[in-house]
């Protein structure tokens, strides 16, 4: 059986009792030794400044995501704080293993045998008071709000953002001149909605924390059921899907083949923690009309992301571009936007469709303007069909880079999370709202949804501050 495959708060022992059997030193009451060797060797510093999360100014080398930053650490009992320090070792492991291929063209599963061992022996209240700084963590930077007069200029741009948002509610639906090319996904997996009911209900029984944390196989093949098709209107080369790899040390473009990368998380709504699935495009850029527009640029794409039930069937839908700019929600008569949102309101559109999803996206800015049942005969001329694949959204940090047989993975992001090159024009007059380079593309975990107010698009309780469900 993997690791994966077992419940999660069983993995503290097997990680433990498996790092005998892995040649590394003893390290005793050492720790400090451990962090120095292990952890904090020279030329791994920049670990410590990837904000996709928080990291304990005393402990750098463990990241605290959103999701993990919810619970009432102080108040877990043993095996739900067991569950809770095992996320965190394995989310950080993840980003240490990354960060090393990049810098050591290598991993050192030592250091995976240090972050458990150091785990293990922080006590439960230090944890609780990371746990609470991590909540207080955001991506906005206070003190450019008030140089730039937020108060003031939040008025002139929420009254913008409104505007804007008719106007794609107005276009939405169509019909569109453009001729477009379908993406399907290349496997699509139909699993009985009985045996993922199963599933899911084995998750939740098997986690203290309540969280359905799935078995590597039956997430993919939720993956791949739930793997939306994508028209994609065509102007230009910039509307080919494509992938990410290398060259030479920076994140390039190809067209093929065309993929899209899955990641998933978690979100608490009525009081109910509930499985996300996400599905990330890229495209080359975004093409400028002229030489003044403020959006276009180098690197374009769209973040699709389905929230399921406990039951394992889509509730709604939601997408941003890979800036974090253009935040739409799907709901269905079951759910209502909340009254108290704020100044600033993400666009609800109707969730119309039945089974697999089609989006149709704009040629240049591929906004998604159009969202039917993939079943459905498509609208107007299509230029062809071709399939893309399917691949963990984690690959983009460690890239292989095609200039040299010898070169080490490159990340596509920057440790601030930034794609470099992707800046935008609108960071200058967006600047006032605190946002780090308002349009410029970042990696999950680094997303802010909002310039009126503070949102995030991995914030677990995100849900509970937009919708709420319809009463009898």
């Amino acid at each position: 059986m993997n690791l994966s495959d077992r419940p999660l708060w069983l993995l503290p022992l097997l990680l433990i009792t498996g790092c005998a059997s892995l040649t590394t030193p003893d390290f005793g009451s050492e720790l400090a030794l451990c962090q120095e060797q292990l952890l904090a060797r020279p030329g791994d510093g920049d670990i410590t400044r990837d904000s996709s999360v928080y990291r304990p100014a005393e402990q750098p080398y463990f990241g605290i995501s959103r999701v993990n930053a919810a619970f009432a650490v102080d108040s877990l009992d043993g095996t739900a704080f067991a569950e809770w320090k095992t996320r965190v070792v394995q989310d950080s492991w993840q980003e240490l293993a990354a960060h090393q291929q990049r810098t050591l063209g290598t991993e050192m599963t030592s250091s995976r045998s240090c972050l458990v061992a150091l785990a293990q022996t922080t006590p439960q209240a230090d944890w609780a008071a990371y746990a609470d700084s991590a909540r207080d963590h955001d991506l906005y930077r206070d003190w450019q709000r008030w140089v730039g007069l937020y108060p003031l200029t939040s008025l002139v741009v929420s009254s913008r953002i409104r505007s804007a948002q008719a106007d794609w509610r107005r276009d939405y639906g169509g019909p569109f001149a453009a001729d477009g090319h379908i993406y399907h996904p290349a496997t699509e997996h139909q699993t009985d909605p009985d045996t993922v009911r199963d599933w899911l209900q084995q998750a939740y029984d098997n986690s203290p924390l309540d969280l359905p944390h799935l078995p590597t196989e039956q997430l993919q093949a939720l993956q791949q059921q739930h793997a939306p098709a994508f028209k994609v209107l065509q102007d230009s080369a910039a509307d080919q899907l494509g992938s990410v790899t290398a060259m030479d040390g920076e994140p390039s473009f190809t067209t093929e083949p065309a993929v899209a990368y899955i990641d998933h998380g978690y979100t608490r709504f009525e009081g109910q923690w509930l499985l996300q699935l996400s599905y990330t495009l890229w495209f080359s850029e975004r093409p400028k009309g002229h030489a003044l527009d403020i959006y276009g640029g180098p690197w374009n794409g769209i973040t699709w992301r389905v929230t399921l039930d406990t039951a394992g069937q889509p509730l709604w839908f939601d997408a941003i571009h890979n800036c974090g700019c253009y935040h739409q929600i799907w709901v269905d008569e079951r759910h209502l936007a909340r009254d108290d949102i704020g100044r600033e309101e993400p666009l609800f559109l109707p969730f119309d469709w039945q089974g697999r999803p089609r989006l149709t996206l704009l040629p240049g800015t591929h906004y998604i303007r159009r969202v039917v049942d993939a079943e459905q005969a498509p609208e107007g001329a299509i230029t062809g069909q071709s399939d893309y694949e399917l691949a963990a959204y984690d690959t983009l940090l460690t890239l292989p880079d095609q200039g040299s047989a010898d070169s080490v993975p490159v990340s596509m992001f920057r440790p601030d999370g930034l794609v470099a090159g992707s800046e935008r024009l609108e960071r200058l007059l967006l600047w006032p709202f605190g946002v780090q380079s308002p349009g410029a593309m970042r990696r999950n975990g680094t997303h802010a949804i909002a310039f009126v107010g503070k949102r995030h698009f991995d914030d677990p309780d995100l849900f509970e501050q937009l919708l709420e469900p319809v009463r009898d």
